[in-house]
């Protein structure tokens, strides 16, 4: 872990800094220490701010339910939010409660201001250090938080470090469409497949080498021991939930594939013990979508007839028809392989039922070709042969970007 390596940034970073800490309480030390803990120890700063992202710093509100600025007691440091509600929204809803559901959907698919950290904040800092795990998957909005403020901080001489971390689902076998520019949101900053197979500060350098030009006072914090071939569950340390609905390694294996069901009216597993490996619907018929999919091309799971009653997000409180994701050979699943294989059989069976939340799908796949060729009916292989050749390209492009 970066954070491992942080006695090394004290001198040049730290010391006699006003440092801001993007973090959260899932981001641990090879010892299972808070980052947060780790800097604090270290001292040396003038003045330490914490800056949190979506879920808080304690990973206790939902995804779409968004958070305040606010001092924290407990911790002793003033925690400025960077998933606040937009100020429009706050108006408009007052304490009214909220479909977090539509709330994520309307929030998270757009490039909105709440979601910057101000630049008036930002300039009472000489370095922002970030250290949040992603999951390997763009659909992540802890890449678009670090990507935001690297932006906001462009051109002014702010140091910029991250503490890298393992891509948890391992650095090898990108999968998925790249995110088309009309796409880019909260949910997709980059240019980059769905599983786009690079560490947190990989996806940094390719920001600022790609999009930024070099613009933000960027320095990675490197692992040692990492390699590319390597699964979380090898690294000899123990998950953290990075979010609420990410509870173990093998969500975050299929993650990159069944996230795409939070853009349909299909229960993607929010709200039960196996989220993203539980899909299903009041409506759904899996013996005939199953009947579908063994015909299909795919490889590395085991797919199980299940019912199950979510007791938040869509259809809570409601008995659904699912079925069940078990990951049996995690080196030759493809997540979003799988996914355009699954909404096929999906579509093809509940035609009538089936629907889209057609913006939110969209910039989720990053390309709307996906949706508009599944309602057309078009083969499922036909559609991942359409996305090949950029995969290629991207692959290709890589040398400069990767740091191990």
């Amino acid at each position: 872990m970066g954070i491992d390596q942080v006695k090394s940034l004290r001198e040049k970073f730290i010391d006699g800094k006003k440092v801001a800490l993007i973090t959260n309480n899932s981001a641990r030390n090879g010892e299972g220490r808070p980052a947060l803990d780790i800097i604090r120890e270290l001292g040396g700063y003038r003045k330490l701010t914490l800056l949190t992202p979506e879920h808080g710093y304690f990973g206790d509100f939902q995804s779409g339910e968004t958070v305040e600025s606010y001092f924290d007691q407990e911790l002793g440091v003033e925690v400025e939010s960077m998933y606040r509600a937009p100020e429009q929204k706050r108006k408009k809803n007052g304490n009214q409660p909220v479909d977090i559901d539509q709330e994520m959907r309307e929030i998270d698919s757009i490039k909105d201001p709440s979601k910057y950290i101000s630049k008036e904040i930002a300039q009472q800092f000489d370095t922002i250090i970030f250290d949040l795990q992603d999951v390997g998957c763009r659909i992540y909005t802890y890449i678009a938080t670090m990507i935001y403020v690297m932006e906001t901080i462009s051109r002014t001489e702010i140091d910029f470090v991250v503490l890298d971390r393992p891509n948890p689902i391992q650095g090898k076998e990108p999968d998925g469409p790249i995110l088309l520019d009309s796409q880019q949101s909260f949910i997709g900053a980059l240019p980059v497949p769905i599983k786009h197979s690079l560490t947190i500060g990989e996806l940094a350098n390719f920001y600022n080498m790609r999009i930024s030009h070099g613009n933000t006072r960027l320095n990675v914090v490197k692992m040692k021991g990492w390699k590319r071939g390597m699964w979380y569950d090898q690294l000899g340390i123990s998950w953290a939930f990075p979010s609420p609905n990410m509870p173990t390694l093998e969500t975050a294996t299929v993650y990159p594939g069944s996230v795409l069901l939070e853009g349909t009216n299909v229960s993607e597993g929010r709200g039960t013990t196996k989220p993203f490996q539980i899909i299903g619907a009041p409506w759904l018929n899996p013996k005939k979508v199953l009947s579908l999919l063994k015909n299909s091309n795919i490889r590395g799971v085991l797919l199980n007839e299940v019912k199950f009653k979510p007791y938040f997000s869509k259809y809570s409180e409601e008995k659904c028809n699912g079925i069940m994701l078990n990951v049996t050979g995690r080196n030759v699943f493809k997540p979003f392989e799988f996914a355009i294989y699954l909404l096929s059989s999906i579509s093809s069976v509940h035609g009538d039922k089936f629907a889209y939340h057609d913006h939110y799908f969209d910039s989720v796949a990053g390309n709307p070709a996906i949706r508009k060729g599944i309602v057309s009916g078009e083969r499922p292989d036909s559609i991942i042969e359409g996305y090949q050749p950029e995969l290629s390209q991207y692959i290709e492009n890589l040398s400069d970007i990767v740091l191990y």
